[in-house]
């Protein structure tokens, strides 16, 4: 379901970056503009030095997960095919 999406990305963001996403809470303001800059996910708004080493693609498999829309969010199956995870040689 696409609950399932939206937890591995969270799940994923936080083991790429080695931080915890929303630590003030997750109001749908907060969301949609760390979505446009994910840096503002962690503690206080600080840009992590490991959002700006992180392959393109990781990111765009987060963002791809964390659409605020179920709807808009892809399934299991198209995850699965993300080049992100299809290469799975990182």
């Amino acid at each position: 379901p696409s609950a399932d999406v939206w937890a591995f990305g969270c799940t994923a963001l936080e083991m790429l970056t080695g931080g915890v996403a929303w630590a003030r809470g997750a109001s749908p303001a907060r969301i949609a503009s760390a979505l446009a800059a994910p840096a503002a996910l962690f503690r206080g708004g600080e840009a992590m030095a490991a959002l700006a080493v992180l392959p393109a693609l990781a990111l765009d498999l987060v963002r791809e997960c964390l659409q605020w829309s179920p709807a808009d969010r892809p399934r299991a199956s198209a995850l699965l095919r993300h080049s992100y995870l299809a290469d799975a040689q990182h």
